[in-house]
């Protein structure tokens, strides 16, 4: 085996190799070096099939692997400062290493990156800027970009960068998972292939080891509130295959499924002919602006149960053709379709709110009666009658 950090030549493949072909000689080379006789070759067998068949790592690794003794040296020192909490004095060396070698993508985009650290950001734009001039395809230089004009507010920017970018991937075919994420969250279906993007995520995300899914959980987090916000219901077929792609992520994200499935009822509440005060309630349900014990979820009952032959088909139907809403409240649901009493469900909730003093806007048509007040003294039936017949109450005025 070479001693050579040539993943290439390790690999015993060309440096156009595709996935197929790099694959089929990493067989044939843990072949001829089993790892229980060859530990060592074994080692940087595996180091280079995982590195080249990662497209992101083989990106990185092919900038890198020219870099000429003067520079690794001063990229040595520039990590070691950033290691230590110096980004300042890692920001000199990097500058050095620029100068030394101007044309290096990966150096600006480092150099960049220091001074974010520093919040020096017009001096980070610039080197992200002239990153993506020497290799448009470097992601990390288009998403620190993007993140930059964010921290300055400055949204058109932002919104810009993400064109840019999203123009790029169309010309080279970038598949980095940040970078793609960053697009869909930023321009949306509107401007971009939402659902190339997503099958890319997803297959980028499928050959990644279980550690290196967890550490994009931040990105698909970003594409479900994203999804969530804008109501881009299209996607969850997409994000239900990426959630499935390791259990810490089903685990992570179930929340996140239920409330896409949520809404997606929601929004089909009215095409199925439901009362308005459906899609209201489970409206404010699911953007908790109410809680199923709140004084305002127990208005919203009484407004049922005050109309309960209009409302029990319906939630009859809201049980067979949208379990998910009819869990987010099912012990009143149930309670309402059990019940022939639906007068003493009423009572009971009005006493709750009366002890609360609570009246909510949407209850005051079911606001009980003031209670009668009496003006003059009770009268026992068998007393004489307050009229003055000298009859007893209960044969004259009381009978």
């Amino acid at each position: 085996m070479s001693s050579k950090r040539d993943y290439y030549e390790i690999l015993g493949v060309d440096r156009t190799a595709d996935e197929g072909q790099i694959k089929r000689a990493y067989f044939a080379k843990v072949r001829k070096f089993p790892p229980e006789r060859f530990p060592q070759e074994f080692m940087e067998i595996r180091e280079a099939y995982e590195t080249l068949t990662h497209p992101e790592k083989r990106d990185e690794w092919e900038r890198l692997s020219s870099i000429s003794p003067a520079a690794a040296a001063l990229m040595q020192k520039a990590v070691e400062a950033l290691e230590d909490d110096k980004p300042g004095n890692a920001a000199k060396y990097l500058e050095k290493l620029c100068k030394l070698e101007p044309n290096v993508s990966d150096y600006h985009l480092r150099l960049g990156n220091a001074y974010d650290q520093r919040s020096w950001n017009r001096k980070a734009i610039e080197q992200y800027r002239i990153a993506i001039k020497l290799d448009e395809r470097n992601a990390e230089a288009w998403v620190s970009l993007g993140t930059a004009y964010m921290r300055t507010n400055e949204n058109n920017m932002v919104r810009n960068t993400y064109k840019e970018a999203n123009a790029a991937v169309q010309r080279t075919g970038i598949e980095n998972i940040r970078l793609l994420t960053s697009i869909l969250v930023v321009l949306g279906d509107e401007e971009c292939d939402a659902q190339a993007y997503l099958y890319t995520i997803e297959r980028l995300l499928l050959k990644l080891t279980k550690v290196e899914r967890e550490e994009h959980q931040d990105a698909v987090t970003l594409l479900f509130t994203r999804c969530i916000a804008a109501e881009h219901f299209t996607w969850l077929p997409a994000l239900e295959r990426i959630v499935n792609t390791t259990p810490s992520f089903q685990e992570r994200f179930q929340k996140y499924l239920n409330q896409l499935h949520q809404r997606v009822e929601i929004a089909a509440l009215s095409e199925k002919g439901f009362h308005p005060i459906f899609t209201e309630f489970f409206e404010l349900l699911i953007n908790e602006e109410i809680d199923v014990d709140d004084e305002d979820t127990t208005g919203w009952e009484c407004t049922v149960l005050a109309e309960v032959p209009l409302y029990r088909q319906q939630i009859q139907r809201l049980q067979q053709e949208f379990p998910n809403l009819y869990s987010l409240h099912t012990g009143f649901f149930d309670e309402v379709l059990r019940t022939n009493n639906a007068g003493k469900m009423m009572s009971s909730r009005i006493r709750k709110l009366r002890m609360n003093h609570s009246y909510p806007s949407w209850i005051e048509d079911a606001k009980p009666e003031q209670a009668v007040v009496r003006t003059t003294p009770k009268v026992g039936r068998n007393e004489p009658c307050p009229c003055g017949s000298g009859r007893k109450y209960k044969h004259c005025c009381g009978a």
